[in-house]
């Protein structure tokens, strides 16, 4: 458990910190790294990158509210850029490095080097199902999350207690032999981004199905010699229909690229943001000073330090 800890604290502190902006972050090269790692259009790389961070998330619990809402709208986000524009991208290339160097048997070209000619479908599949079940399973988790960070009302009167409007709306809820507290409200707004996620997941799903159905009426004599799930494995076609149709359900989720910006993620969240510090502690955000007293300040002729007397003096970083 101790490993798990380290690991833990050393990729929740570099790509969701509680001390560094945008601005900072671009500058870290262990977030660089990961930035670059999940946005490469490869199967499974991705999601198998967000299923770690929703595990350390979750476990061990309870979950920050604002951190699983920020979950689901990076995991959408980066859907839209690695499995919408680069994979869209890389297939055009693709075409391009076809029809350039095989002109001849550019056919041959396509079906082993084209898009999706050249990948397993079973990945494929795992990494299409884990972009719409992964978003759910941390949206499930929102009922037990809790506010890490509370808000403070400047208008409350002194010595009053704070008002706990989570806990007012949290219910008890019974299974098997333990209970706990829920809000079910949580995630209001996010619910209907989901909704909009799943109807674009049939819609994908659905083109998905009537184009295998129409490219493998014109392949029924393989599909004769050699059944219908070994077509659905080997076929050049139904990998090339299977590509694409991953990035039309890519390019649909656009909606959730916005929210990727902190102004916009606010107004859809309602939470007071947080990160995580080197220790894997999830805590209040805070942007770093942009200036800092110095260490060490010369003393002038008379003893005295400079600034004494007036306004502290002060560097930029």
């Amino acid at each position: 458990m101790n490993i798990y800890y380290r690991v833990r604290a050393f990729l929740l502190h570099h790509y969701l910190p509680s001390d560094k902006s945008i601005f900072g972050k671009v500058k870290d090269p262990v977030y660089c790294a990961i930035s670059i790692f999940i946005l490469l259009p490869v199967h499974l790389v991705r999601v198998l990158f967000f299923v770690f961070i929703l595990v350390f998330l979750i476990f061990p619990g309870p979950p920050d509210e604002f951190q699983l809402i920020n979950y689901i709208l990076l995991f959408k986000g980066s859907q839209f850029l690695s499995a919408g524009i680069f994979s869209m991208g890389l297939g055009a290339v693709q075409y391009f490095l076809c029809f350039c160097t095989h002109k001849e048997d550019l056919l041959n070209c396509i079906s082993s080097a084209g898009p999706g000619g050249g990948e397993a479908v079973i990945p494929g599949l795992q990494d299409y199902l884990g972009s719409v079940i992964l978003p759910w399973i941390a949206f499930s988790a929102l009922p037990y999350s809790r506010r890490y960070v509370k808000r403070t009302f400047v208008g409350r009167v002194s010595g009053e207690p704070p008002i706990d409007e989570e806990e007012e709306a949290a219910e008890t809820v019974k299974y098997c032999c333990f209970e706990c507290r829920v809000v079910k409200t949580k995630g209001g707004r996010l619910r209907h981004l989901l909704r909009y996620d799943v109807k674009c997941f049939i819609f994908s799903l659905l083109v998905l199905l009537l184009l295998t159905g129409w490219t493998w009426s014109r392949e029924l004599e393989h599909t004769k010699q050699h059944g219908f799930y070994a077509w659905l494995r080997d076929s050049p076609q139904f990998k090339e229909d299977f590509f694409w149709c991953k990035v039309l359900y890519g390019l649909l989720s656009l909606p959730f690229l916005p929210f990727m910006i902190p102004l916009l993620l606010q107004i859809l969240t309602h939470c007071e943001f947080t990160g995580y510090n080197e220790k894997g502690a999830c805590v209040e955000f805070i942007y770093p000073n942009r200036y800092e007293e110095p260490e060490v300040r010369a003393e002038s002729s008379d003893g005295s330090l400079p600034g004494s007397s007036g306004a502290p003096t002060r560097r930029a970083r």
